[in-house]
Parts: C-alpha cells; structure tokens; sequence
C-alpha cells in the first residue's frame, strides 16, 4: 500500500511500526525502540515518501545534546548521565 506523508503523520506510533514490520530495510533496524518523528523519518526514506517539513535540527555541546523534530516535542539528552 502506498502512502503519503500526511498520513503517515497522522498514524500513532503503533501504527507506524506496523507499517515499518512490513518493509524489509536496514534502514529501519530498531524500530520498535523508535519514537515518532524518528520513526516517521526513517519510514518516508524507506518508502519514497516526500517529507515535505519533516525537518529535524541538533546541536551538540560537549555534555548536551539538544534535537527537534519540527511537529514534535524536542528532546534534550544529558550525554554525561543518560546511557
């Protein structure tokens, strides 16, 4: 089944494994680990998707490392603590 990128946005991250268990890529190893908007991501290369402004930005000091996936919450590691 073909999809878009809007519907692939709008699927739960449930949902988006489901479609990731059915390809057959490197490129989506450890998906099950995967939160959304990686996952979303990863799905749109793998499938040919245009992701239109599914756009992600990190900057990384030394102990932080801070990204956002523009749509998503951003996220900030603590490299020092965080495994």
């Amino acid at each position: 089944m073909a999809h878009t990128y809007e519907e692939l946005h709008e699927m739960t991250v449930a949902q988006l494994r489901e479609v990731a268990e059915a390809q057959n890529s490197d490129d989506l190893k450890g998906f099950k680990s995967m939160h959304k908007a990686p996952l979303l991501l990863a799905l749109c290369k793998v499938l040919g998707v245009d992701p239109h402004e599914a756009r992600s930005f990190m900057i990384r000091t030394e102990r932080w490392k801070y990204v956002d996936h523009l749509g998503f919450r951003p996220q900030l590691f603590d490299l020092e603590n965080d495994p």
